[in-house]
Formats: C-alpha cells, sequence, structure tokens
C-alpha cells in the first residue's frame, strides 16, 4: 500500500511538471516585422536570394530598423542592385546606435563592393535648409549630407535656397568613381532685369559727407546769426549812450563802427544757410536716386541742423 501510495504521488509531480513546462517554456509570439526577418535569413541561409529580397523588404517596410536595412542591403549588392544595396548600408552606418566593430567592418567590405559598381558623389558644403535636386529629382533631406550613389554616366545636381542664385553643376562619372562637389551659393538679394543679382549697400560716403557739410553749415549759420543780432543790439545800445553826453554825428560814427561787425556775421549767417541748404538738397536727392540698403547691409547717416533751442542731430548707424 505504501508503494502503491508513492508511485501515485510521483505520477502526479510527473504529470504537473510535463502539463506546466510548456506555459513556462513558451516564447513571447513575435511581430510580422520580426517573423519577416527570420524568415529572410533563413532564405540567405538557403541561398534564396530573391526570396531573402522579398522577406526583409517586407520586414522594413513595417518596422525600418537598421540591421534589417543591413540586411537587406547585402542582399541587394549580390543580386547587382548596387545604388539600393549602398544606400541600405549606409543607412545601417549611421543610423545604428549601437555598431559593434565586427558589423560595421563586414558592412564597409560590402558597401566597398557596390562602390565599385557605381558612382559616389559627395556635395561639401551644402546648407542645412537648402533643396537638393539629383537630375532633377528631390534628395530626401537627410541624405543630403550622405554619400550619393548613382549609376555611371552624366548626372545633374541642383541646390536651391531661398534668397540665393541657384547653384548647378553637371558630372560624368565612371564606375568607381567618388567625385566631391563643392557648394557655393550666391545669396546677392533682389536681382534686376537681367537677373544678375544687385550689390545693395548703405549710404554712398559722398552723401554721408554732403549731410556732414550741410549740417556744419547750418550750424554755422546759426552760431553767426545769433552773434549778428547781439553785436547789432550792442551797437544800439552804445549808439543810444552816446547821444546822452557826445553830439549826434560823434554817435553816429560810433554805431557805424561797431554795426559793420553785425553785418559781416550777418552776411556769413546767411551765406552758411543758403550753402548748407543747398548741399543738403543735393545729398537729400542723391540719396532717393541712390539704391537703399538691405536689411544686412550697414545704414550710417546723419543729420545735423538747428532749433531754437540748440543743435539737432539725428542719426541712423
Amino acid at each position: 500500500m505504501k508503494n502503491l501510495t508513492v508511485i501515485i504521488g510521483r505520477a502526479l509531480v510527473t504529470t504537473t511538471l510535463v502539463v506546466a513546462t510548456p506555459a513556462w517554456a513558451e516564447d513571447p509570439a513575435l511581430t510580422p516585422a520580426q517573423r519577416f526577418f527570420d524568415e529572410g535569413k533563413t532564405a540567405v541561409e538557403e541561398k534564396r536570394l530573391p526570396d531573402a529580397l522579398k522577406k526583409f523588404s517586407d520586414s522594413y517596410k513595417l518596422d525600418p530598423q537598421p540591421k534589417t536595412a543591413a540586411w537587406l542591403g547585402r542582399v541587394q549588392v549580390d543580386l547587382g542592385d548596387y545604388i539600393a544595396g549602398a544606400t541600405n548600408l549606409e543607412t545601417y552606418l549611421r543610423e545604428e546606435k549601437e555598431l559593434p566593430e565586427k558589423a560595421r567592418q563586414n558592412v564597409l567590405l560590402k558597401q566597398t563592393e557596390a562602390k565599385a559598381k557605381i558612382v559616389t558623389v559627395q556635395l561639401k558644403g551644402t546648407p542645412s535648409d537648402a533643396t537638393v535636386l539629383v537630375d532633377k529629382l528631390p534628395l530626401e533631406p537627410k541624405r543630403v549630407e550622405w554619400p550619393i550613389f548613382l549609376v555611371p554616366g552624366g548626372h545633374s545636381f541642383e541646390v536651391q535656397k531661398t534668397g540665393c542664385e541657384p547653384f548647378r553643376q553637371e558630372l560624368t562619372g565612371k564606375p568607381g568613381d567618388e567625385p566631391q562637389i563643392e557648394v557655393k551659393l550666391t545669396c546677392a538679394g533682389p536681382k534686376n532685369g537681367d537677373g544678375h543679382g544687385v550689390k545693395k549697400e548703405g549710404l554712398a560716403p559722398l552723401v554721408i559727407v554732403g549731410f556732414a557739410v550741410s549740417g556744419g553749415l547750418l550750424v554755422t549759420s546759426a552760431i553767426t546769426g545769433g552773434l549778428a543780432n547781439s553785436a547789432n543790439a550792442q551797437a544800439a545800445d552804445t549808439a543810444l549812450d552816446c547821444e546822452k553826453t557826445n553830439p549826434r554825428e560823434t554817435c553816429i560814427n560810433t554805431f557805424n563802427d561797431q554795426f559793420g561787425r553785425s553785418r559781416v556775421l550777418g552776411g556769413i549767417a546767411l551765406a552758411s544757410l543758403g550753402v548748407g541748404i543747398g548741399v543738403g538738397i543735393a545729398a537729400l536727392v542723391h540719396t532717393i536716386k541712390a539704391p537703399k540698403a538691405t536689411e544686412n547691409a550697414p545704414k550710417t547717416s546723419w543729420l545735423v541742423a538747428p532749433t531754437p533751442g540748440g543743435v539737432l542731430v539725428q542719426g541712423t548707424w
């Protein structure tokens, strides 16, 4: 009876283990992308490259992982699609966050095999906000700084940026060529009628000098005018005081002597005013007709003018 009990107990334990083991060892369900990826690796091992190409392509469409791009690129190179293969291998090299050195070397070796059959172009100095057209087709923005893989032969390149003249260049490459194109954009502002950029600068030095001379003459006119009025008033006061103690003829002579200084100062004031206004008008006309400064061009102008309370200095730098 005791042996029967032991046997039954052992049978129950064994049954429990058998039933429970599948639950413990069950793997998490694979996503469709993972299933396609594993099927692609199996197809590579069995040398069914067309099947592997389809499996990796389906996997990458569902979940674009860099590792999948690497396997897809290898298969594409082996099947002779060198441009797509080199591009996918480049994607792996640039987007894989944890890149083992051995895997990197293997990918570079396979990419070198592809580059020997195609043309690899590198654009240098392309602004990040520019649009790049290769054979009149737009290049994906993130690939502007990547090598551009092309079939051997002639190709056109165009770099566009708002406010700049488009940069265009053509080249013809042979298998294995790796030319570099230095992008140089000319950003010269608005264009004139013939399509060339118009160089817009600030006020010309001649205009600045004109305003300066005009302002200086107007200040001189104000100062000498004030001195003339003061001298005239002083001459009148002296003549009045003189008549109290001296003959009128003597006082008139004294007035004339002092009034002569007033007339000289007054003449200088009028002459300065006239010339200053003339120079100022000429500078103003030249400024209106001359090209206006752009936002980026330095703006330098100033104006000095007399006012009843002093001198007004106004400028922009």
